[in-house]
């Protein structure tokens, strides 16, 4: 069985959180690769028997980026193919979620999905700052960069998600072809 774990990300945090993943898959004895959406030639994906495909939520949903890759996907049959939706995201009932809407692309698209969509939580871990304390807008983006951070036990939390749903796999194997 082959797996893809493909992501966006603006600070690092939802690669972390796509390297975990892919540590449990592996774990679990499922081949697997992770890199970035924008290095991944999309007409490989046809290849795996599982897709996961994560991002940043920005502006209460998925990221320009991801919003792109998920139209390209759609010259690619992946109809049947399982899949596995993630995003990183605040802890907050208005930050949204790209997961949610990677989530209902692949399932327009006719991915099944293995397992309900998951958010890895982000928090500051700098000072807090007002808005109008920041120089600019590249000194905001830095002070983002530097603190804003994965909750404690979210890259954890992950590989055994990656774990869980390659143990599915494994001990299913009928699952990957419906």
């Amino acid at each position: 069985m082959k797996a893809c774990v493909t992501f966006d990300t603006r600070y690092g945090n939802t690669e972390k959180v796509a390297e975990a993943l892919r540590a449990g898959l592996e774990e679990s004895g499922i081949q697997t690769v992770c890199t970035n959406l924008k290095y991944l030639d999309i007409g490989s994906l046809g290849q795996y028997d599982l897709i996961c495909v994560g991002g940043p939520t920005q502006y209460r949903t998925a990221s320009s980026n991801m919003q792109e890759f998920l139209e390209s996907v759609v010259a690619v049959k992946l109809s049947g193919k399982l899949a596995f939706a993630f995003d990183t995201r605040r802890d907050s009932l208005l930050a949204g979620s790209a997961a949610k809407y990677i989530e209902a692309r692949l399932r327009n698209q006719g991915l099944i999905m293995i397992n309900q969509s998951a958010s890895a939580i982000i928090v500051s871990s700098g000072p807090e700052r007002k808005k109008g304390e920041f120089r600019d807008k590249d000194d905001w983006k830095e002070w983002r960069h530097q603190n804003e951070k994965l909750r404690g036990g979210e890259e954890e939390k992950f590989k055994q998600f990656g774990a869980s749903i390659g143990m599915t796999l494994v001990s299913s194997p009928e699952t990957s072809r419906p």
